[in-house]
């Protein structure tokens, strides 16, 4: 019998994520952190709210995040200027020099898992995007009846 599809991508999932979390511990960080550092130094002062959206976590979690990476000397927090409660994120000049160690180890293994798929990547980057879409708008359709 096959393996629900849900299942096996979740089982990917977990699998790509701790190879990537193997890999960046290798450099002192984890995923996690690097994505928060990444997404700090594409976007300067983003502020903490702004970098929870995009990195898709509740704001408690990028706290605990921001409190390393900024103990850790590789960014830094700041009160907006013209809104007292709004805090800016800024990557430090460490900062960008790990991100970039990082961001190197982030692609050099997307390359070898995309080695794996021998050619077929395409493929699967579409059945992937189809799947991330259906669910998405079934998701949003079932939010909307609710209401």
């Amino acid at each position: 019998m096959d393996e629900p599809l849900g299942r096996s991508l979740a089982l990917a999932f977990k699998a790509v994520r701790e190879l990537m979390d193997e890999r960046m511990a290798e450099h002192g960080a984890s995923l996690a952190t690097w994505l928060v550092l990444h997404h700090a130094a594409e976007e300067p002062d983003l502020s903490q709210s702004q970098l929870a959206v995009r990195l898709v976590i509740e704001a408690p979690t990028l706290v605990r995040h921001l409190d390393k990476l900024e103990a850790d000397g590789l960014l830094e927090r700041r009160r907006d200027e013209r809104d007292r409660r709004v805090v800016r994120v800024r990557v430090t000049p460490a900062g960008h020099a790990a991100e970039a160690r990082l961001q190197a180890t982030a692609v050099a293994t997307n390359a070898e898992l995309r080695a794996v798929l021998a050619g077929d990547d395409e493929i699967v980057e579409r059945g992937l995007s189809r799947i991330r879409e259906y669910a998405l708008e079934s998701t949003h359709a079932r939010k909307q009846h609710a209401l």
